[in-house]
């Protein structure tokens, strides 16, 4: 377990941070573009099968809740991610698919699981 936590850590610290993905997206030319709305999708689609997997172990336990039949493009995928780097300047530092990640569950947050009420006391 600590070298699967070790691993994670690793591929964080080599991922491109948020701002710098974003900023580089924006300043690049128009023939590079898909390189980076195409990283973004397969990001989008690795936490797709991700939250398709903890759904099949827990229907409770997505991460975020896409709605049935809505997919993103490319060019979406970066949008959500640009969008909202913008608004939450805090995450800029932050690898860009962890960001994605939380762009993703603002944008299509889950319900929240219901909660159980404690069992009223019986009489003896």
């Amino acid at each position: 377990m600590a070298a699967l936590a070790l691993a994670a850590t690793a591929a964080a610290a080599a991922e491109t941070n948020a701002g710098a993905f974003v900023r580089d997206y924006e300043q690049a030319q128009p023939a590079q573009k898909p390189s980076y709305e195409a990283a973004a999708l397969n990001v989008h689609i690795g936490l797709g099968w991700m939250n398709s997997y903890l759904q099949s172990a827990n229907p409770e336990a997505q991460v975020f809740c896409q709605p049935a039949g809505t997919t993103l493009t490319g060019p979406q995928a970066m949008d959500v991610l640009r969008r909202f780097v913008g608004a939450h300047s805090e995450v800029a530092s932050e690898p860009y698919g962890m960001v994605l990640l939380f762009a993703l569950k603002d944008m299509w947050p889950c319900a929240p699981a219901p909660t159980l009420s404690p069992a009223a006391p019986t009489a003896p």
